[in-house]
């Protein structure tokens, strides 16, 4: 039963989070990961993704909010949270 409310909370957690206006921008999620991550540079954080600085530099320019951004929002939410 607990696992059931659990997952039910979760589902609900994510639908509130989704239709809220707290849906990062792509500068500001690569600003939370270099955090998170304890990067101190944008090409430190792209060695521990395994891709290039540019590929970052090019995600961050990126102007449209997609379903990563909404993805990738709420798990950063959720490890801020804890």
């Amino acid at each position: 039963m607990s696992v059931y409310c659990n997952t039910i909370y979760y589902i609900c957690k994510g639908i509130y989070y989704i239709m809220s206006e707290k849906i990062l921008t792509n500068k500001e999620i690569i600003e939370k990961l270099k955090v998170i991550s304890g990067s101190k540079s944008a090409s430190e954080l792209a060695r521990k993704l395994g891709t290039e600085r540019q590929n970052l530099k090019s995600y961050e320019n990126k102007n449209s909010v997609d379903l990563n951004n909404r993805m990738i929002s709420l798990l950063i939410d959720n490890i801020e949270e804890n």
